[in-house]
């Protein structure tokens, strides 16, 4: 949709006329040779009214241009830029990361194990100190002890047999003590009339025996009733035969029944005595037989008197034999303690051994061997060199803006070496004096790992320190100062 400015009829216009109806070819031609002329007359028109304008407000114009241009870089100054610091730094050793080799006891160095510059591991031999003096000391200790030793365990062996002794001898006198104690008990038992079994069994005999007696003694009393009563029948049988009453077929009757009670009577009493001589050898087997325990108990009593004597002696000989052990312990273990003292040290400072990992450093160091070395002379010197410390030296221009703890990269000198990148991780609080004394250098430091071992100390390196970003106008002010050093005019 194409929309058309009409332009308000001026006086002096042509009146309106009529227009033949054309093609639309000639009324496109027409239109755009109009619209050429009126943009032409137009164009004029503008040019003389701007030109007429800019010859009245030129000086307005330039000054809001230059206007605009200080706005424009007071708003580009104001845009952070990063920054960093340039500086030179010096590579030094970590401290502790060195360490001195020396000689601790005296000999002669007769082995070095390592070669310049050869890297070794912590607790590496690298020389061997041959100790002549410590050695005789260690073979006469060792004498020492091996008799020491000898002299414990014959001891020790003593110990022990006197030990089985006086257990032997305790067993055999408490077992006597018991059996007299049971025999005293038992003659206790006997005269408390409490006999033992066996010479109860004799007393039951002996009682058997006097019943027997008893029993014989009622039929020799029956017998003798009956042959006096038959003795005075033969006393009358003899009157009245002697006066022939009766006959003396009767009267042998008579003496014939006396003769038979008589042969009874002699019969008993024989047995009687046979009985009593059982009951006075039981009687004498019972007096045997508390007599033999009498004399077993004499006999186990002086025994006992001889076990006690024993055992004393053994305890006497087990205690000094006690005593004697005990007083070769302390030397014993004087004597290895010495000995491992002296091992260790023959072990530990005989085999020079590194604190560290790292490189062999020290130079010429082989013309030690065959050297008489005393304690405290150096022998080689190792060093680690994992990490270096790079010593920043950065101006006092920029010191305010280097942070602990800022990332720092080390550029090496020689080329082809790679990049470094750390942190700083300490910064000085006192500034230093440069060399020529000019100049006014904080130091800062920052720890670097040598992963490839190519840094050594001593060697310098570019560092380039990260800041934080600061507008661009402080950016700029700060390079005027430090290259035109408005600060001494007071003008910072």
């Amino acid at each position: 949709m194409t929309t058309t400015n009409s332009a308000k009829p001026s006086p002096n216009s042509p009146p309106l006329r009529v227009v033949p109806p054309t093609s639309q070819a000639d009324t496109f031609s027409t239109s755009q040779s109009e619209k050429s002329d009126l943009s032409t007359d137009q164009k004029d028109s503008q040019g003389i009214t701007t030109n007429d304008h800019s010859t009245a407000t030129f000086p307005d114009q330039r000054l809001l241009i230059i206007s605009g241009i200080v706005v424009s870089l007071g708003l580009l100054s104001q845009i952070p830029v990063s920054n960093s610091v340039q500086a030179e730094a010096h590579l030094e050793p970590v401290p502790n990361s060195h360490q001195v080799i020396y000689s601790e006891i005296p000999g002669t160095l007769t082995e070095i194990l390592v070669q310049p510059n050869q890297q070794v591991n912590s607790g590496q031999s690298v020389a061997v100190i041959s100790t002549e003096d410590l050695s005789g000391e260690i073979a006469n200790t060792k004498a020492k002890l091996q008799e020491t030793l000898s002299a414990f365990e014959s001891a020790s062996g003593q110990l022990t047999t006197l030990n089985s002794k006086v257990n032997e001898a305790s067993y055999k006198e408490a077992g006597l003590r018991r059996q007299l104690e049971e025999r005293h008990q038992e003659l206790e038992e006997i005269a408390a009339g409490l006999p033992l079994p066996e010479i109860d069994r004799l007393n039951r005999e002996l009682l058997a025996l006097k019943s027997n007696i008893s029993g014989l003694n009622s039929e020799i009393a029956g017998y003798q009733s009956n042959l006096s009563i038959l003795q005075s029948k033969i006393s009358n049988y003899r009157e009245l035969v002697s006066e022939g009453v009766i006959a003396q077929s009767q009267l042998d009757d008579l003496l014939m029944k006396e003769a038979t009670l008589k042969g009874e009577i002699g019969f008993k009493e024989s047995e009687i005595k046979q009985i009593e001589a059982q009951i006075a050898a039981k009687q004498a087997e019972i007096a045997a037989t508390v007599k033999q325990m009498q004399d077993e108990l004499k006999r186990g009593e002086d025994q006992l008197k001889n076990l006690v004597a024993e055992r004393q002696t053994a305890s006497l000989e087990l205690q000094s034999a006690r005593i004697g052990v005990a007083s070769q312990v302390p030397l014993l273990n004087t004597l290895k303690t010495e000995l491992n003292r002296q091992q260790n040290q023959q072990q530990t400072h005989q085999f020079l051994k590194t604190q560290l990992s790292g490189l062999v450093i020290s130079q010429g160091f082989q013309k030690l061997l065959g050297k008489k070395m005393q304690p405290g002379e150096p022998v080689l010197e190792i060093a680690d060199l994992s990490e270096l410390v790079a010593i920043i030296e950065v101006s006092q221009e920029d010191s305010d803006i280097v942070r602990q703890g800022a990332e720092v990269k080390f550029y090496p000198k020689e080329p082809g070496f790679s990049t470094y990148t750390t942190r700083i991780t300490k910064r000085d609080l006192v500034m230093q004096p440069d060399p020529s004394g000019q100049k006014q250098l904080l130091q800062v430091r920052a720890v670097i790992e040598n992963y490839e071992s190519r840094l050594i100390p001593g060697a310098k390196v570019y560092a380039e320190i990260e800041s934080e970003k600061m507008p661009l106008y402080e950016k700029v002010r700060r390079e005027l100062v430090k290259l035109f050093k408005f600060c001494k005019y007071g003008v910072c």
